[in-house]
């Protein structure tokens, strides 16, 4: 990616020097080094801002978004997650706005905001299921059974993360349909089982 951002650079090639910056961001984010993440989905941002690249800066929001909940830094994950899901929707770009939403919602949630953490969540599945996205989908369905389970309303809570295990298991998703036993398991342990 560094030798390809150095190519692109000198040939003038800014759209995709920015791609390339936002890509390796990410793949420090996937190898759990958050703070080089940060810092460059920072620089990627003012460089794709720099040069007018609307996509890019909104997907650095994102991504950036996504670390802040990992590392349980809501107020500035809700922040970016807003300001990605507006970028997003300006630019038609469902499927991103849905993933922001998503984030949003999550971070509304830890704020202890069910009532705003619902209604994202349902609009992020809206999206999502207009995109024939069932993975997706079902992550939507996973976490609004969470809230559910959070506000006394078990029995809805228990078949929606059900049907979301089971869109997980038969898309080959085994860590995420484990997630969603897990969750089940738990509910089971509440009710002393």
């Amino acid at each position: 990616y560094g030798n390809a951002r150095d190519i692109a650079q000198r040939e003038g090639m800014d759209s995709l020097a920015a791609e390339l910056d936002h890509n390796v961001a990410h793949l420090h984010f996937l190898r759990g080094d958050h703070r080089r993440a940060l810092g460059l989905y920072t620089e990627a941002r003012r460089h794709s801002e720099a040069i007018g690249d609307a996509y890019h800066a909104a997907l650095c929001d994102l991504d950036q978004a996504e670390v802040y909940l990992e590392l349980n830094l809501i107020a500035e994950s809700a922040d970016l997650a807003s300001t990605a899901a507006s970028g997003f929707e300006r630019l038609g770009m469902d499927y991103e706005r849905a993933k922001a939403l998503t984030f949003l919602s999550i971070a509304e949630h830890r704020r202890r905001n069910t009532s705003r953490a619902l209604l994202l969540l349902s609009t992020a599945r809206r999206l999502f299921a207009k995109l024939r996205n069932p993975v997706w989908t079902a992550l939507t369905d996973l976490h609004r059974a969470i809230l559910l389970r959070d506000v006394g309303q078990t029995r809805p809570a228990w078949k929606i993360a059900g049907r979301a295990g089971a869109v997980f298991k038969s898309e080959g998703l085994l860590h995420r349909w484990c997630l969603a036993e897990l969750f089940l398991a738990s509910m089971l342990l509440d009710e002393g089982h």
